[in-house]
């Protein structure tokens, strides 16, 4: 399927103002679609670089594009090649396929060249779970670029899916050696991720806006995908682990906040706590309750992001890059000296830059409503059709038992979809299509109670007030 310059302006998540949208080539020829927003006041803070993550769309990022946009930044978002409005990689739309996660250096790259550069600076990075496995796989590209990253449940590890992770890498990584690399994940299908019952649904608390999501897929088939392919998920894995290479978490030097889901059923807190811990200036803040997309999340979930972001991603004011304190993050690692002749590293804040930016951050974290806030009865809206997965959980390699040939097909050990059984169906095939099989429910593999060390932020923030859209 060729790339699509156009937006979906959709009835209940209409287009920001001030946007331009269009595609591009990366190096190696893939069209991706891009899309360019202006702030909604006369002055910028700088730039947002949004990177998604799989089986998303540049339009399930709307309403987080406006709340920069009234914060004063230009926002940049595009789909990763594969979904979305891009390029796709394999024969059936809908799946979402890539060799070797390394492709995606070249969306990268061709977006901060061309898109990025003209607007201005400075920058900062806004990604989400496989767009957080992508940044970190980039940390020399960014270096000198990005001024500060926000994550948002990064996909640097798999939750417990009822299988040892060990096992499921195997398997993977198997399946792709004996050539099948292309077809559907053991149990996947082409059935969009996002439109599977709310009662299943692992993303967000907010029957709302899962809706929406699920909406769109239904109005736009053509921006929407289902299952990764076994290429995708054992490209995933080298991906983590090139992630946890010493060299790699020696060069992740821009602050970084990172944000924890309490309720992620998706990907691992322990590996995003594992980062955190090996990195230099990068700090964790937990948020109980929360699941996988913080973004999409019920407004008190939000409005916790939105407190601590303020508190930590400055604007014109901004200190510029300078070297980085080389004093270790904790008493007992040593200090890495820097490479090559110049000792600064161009894309780090000085250590007390760093620190109070941090100490913002903790107090935006302490703000507390006087008046505890009551828990949403969701009970009407429980079955609204919306999405059990979003791509950057390869969540479709394992489902839950006892259901096979349903909407959810056998857990590993029982009657699995045969990979690529599901192309008969068709590209456009709706959520009834009897061959159609999705809805890995990965579950939680690290207890929250173990959140809190020296690396994370351990306190809760409750709703402040919200930003209005423009």
């Amino acid at each position: 399927m060729p790339a699509l310059a156009e937006l979906d302006d959709h009835p209940d998540n209409p287009i920001p103002p001030r946007a331009e949208a269009g595609t591009i080539a990366a190096a190696d020829g893939r069209r991706l679609r891009w899309a360019r927003f202006a702030p909604a006041g006369r002055s910028s803070k700088g730039v947002v670089l949004i990177l998604q993550g799989r089986a998303e769309f540049i339009e399930r990022w709307f309403e987080t594009v406006r709340d920069l946009q009234v914060r004063g930044f230009h926002v940049v978002a595009f789909d990763w090649r594969g979904q979305g409005g891009s390029e796709r990689l394999a024969g059936h739309p809908r799946k979402g396929h890539v060799r070797d996660f390394r492709s995606y250096d070249f969306d990268l790259d061709v977006i901060l060249r061309e898109i990025v550069a003209p607007l201005p600076g400075p920058v900062y990075l806004l990604a989400h779970s496989t767009g957080g496995l992508v940044a970190v796989a980039n940390a020399d590209r960014l270096a000198g670029v990005v001024r500060r990253v926000v994550m948002t449940a990064p996909f640097l590890g798999l939750g417990d899916f009822g299988a040892r992770p060990g096992i499921i890498r195997a398997l993977a990584r198997a399946l792709r050696a004996i050539g099948l690399g292309r077809d559907f994940v053991p149990g996947g299908g082409a059935t969009a991720i996002l439109t599977t019952p709310f009662s299943k649904n692992r993303l967000t608390s907010d029957p709302r806006r899962l809706a929406r999501g699920a909406d769109q897929s239904w109005r736009r088939p053509d921006i929407a995908i289902g299952s990764p392919s076994i290429g995708w998920l054992a490209a995933a894995f080298d991906a983590q682990d090139r992630a946890f290479e010493a060299d790699t978490l020696d060069a992740w030097r821009a602050p970084t906040l990172v944000f924890g889901c309490g309720e992620d059923a998706v990907v691992s807190n322990a590996a995003i706590e594992r980062f955190v811990a090996r990195t230099r200036a990068s700090e964790l803040i937990m948020v109980p309750g929360a699941r996988h997309e913080l973004l999409n999340e019920r407004d008190r979930y939000r409005e916790q992001f939105w407190a601590a972001f303020d508190a930590f991603v400055p604007g014109e004011g901004a200190p510029p890059p300078v070297e980085l304190d080389a004093s270790a993050k904790e008493a007992d690692e040593p200090a890495v000296a820097p490479t090559g002749t110049d000792a600064v590293a161009p894309a780090a804040e000085s250590g007390a830059s760093v620190d109070a930016a941090l100490v913002a951050v903790a107090a935006a974290a302490a703000v507390v409503l006087a008046e505890p806030v009551e828990p949403e009865d969701l009970s009407a809206e429980t079955e609204v059709a919306a999405g059990s997965g979003d791509g950057e959980q390869a969540q479709d390699l394992v489902v839950q038992a006892g259901i096979a040939g349903g909407d959810d097909a056998a857990a590993v050990g029982g009657g699995a979809a045969g990979p690529g059984g599901d192309d008969a169906a068709g590209a456009l095939d709706h959520r009834n299509e009897g061959d159609d099989v999705v809805g890995l429910q990965p579950g939680l593999d690290h207890d929250v109670g173990e959140t809190g060390g020296d690396h994370a932020v351990g306190v809760a923030v409750d709703p402040v007030t919200g930003q209005a859209n423009p």
